[in-house]
């Protein structure tokens, strides 16, 4: 995991939001997907929605979407 004073975030063509930590990095697509269309809704607030998912490996992962951004496909 990271805080904001060590983690920065670099948008990429294609929709991609990378971390500068080494984590993988997701497309949109990929994203609304695995969340289910985002329905997983956990927690709110500010520009942001946090969704909770289970991976098929088990561990829970939580995705964090900004609200107010292009997110490739949306547009």
């Amino acid at each position: 995991l990271c805080s904001q004073e060590n983690c920065h975030l670099h948008h990429l063509n294609q929709g991609y939001v990378a971390v500068s930590m080494g984590l993988r990095r997701f497309t949109f697509e990929k994203l609304k997907k695995a969340t289910n269309n985002f329905r997983d809704e956990i927690r709110r607030g500010g520009s942001r929605v946090v969704y909770e998912r289970v991976l098929d490996d088990k561990r829970v992962v939580a995705v964090k979407k900004l609200e107010g951004l292009n997110h490739g496909s949306e547009a």
